[in-house]
């Protein structure tokens, strides 16, 4: 399912300097196309041309999407303190004016606003199969339904 987000939405994850995939299961899937639909939505092709995904997964049972302007790194997470973003430049020489130009702080912010209401729904999701779920600390920690929970053990 992740091949086919990646193909509706190609200007998502096309370009900048790094593209880790999509590391997260069935369960999230709805909740991630439906952050690239407003995303895709919300922003002019001007915007689209400066945006990308660097990697979106499951992290600690949380769902955590890395994005940014082509030429840096935005990390957004949620963790039990709250919402996280992390910022760092990785500016590649050979980018052409267009792809070094950054989105504005309005449209960054809309974008977290959009990742946070998704990471919000996903913190209440079972990952693998996008019943009603909780933390789970064994095996390993993850965000399980009652029954998916049972599978793993």
């Amino acid at each position: 399912m992740d091949k086919n987000i990646i193909n509706q939405y190609p200007q998502q994850f096309s370009g900048g300097p790094y593209w880790l995939g999509i590391n997260i299961g069935p369960g999230w899937m709805p909740i991630v196309a439906h952050v690239c639909q407003e995303i895709q939505n919300m922003l002019s092709e001007d915007d689209l041309r400066k945006f990308h995904w660097i990697q979106i997964k499951e992290k600690w049972g949380r769902l955590t999407m890395y994005w940014g302007p082509k030429h840096q790194v935005i990390i957004s997470a949620v963790c039990p303190e709250g919402i996280v973003e992390f910022e760092s430049v990785a500016t590649d020489g050979n980018q052409d004016e267009d792809m070094k130009a950054d989105l504005s702080p309005a449209i960054r912010e809309r974008i977290l606003e959009i990742i946070t209401r998704a990471q919000e729904r996903a913190s209440k999701t079972c990952e693998y199969c996008g019943a009603e779920g909780s933390i789970r600390s064994w095996p390993h920690i993850s965000l399980l339904c009652e029954i998916c929970n049972q599978l793993t053990k």
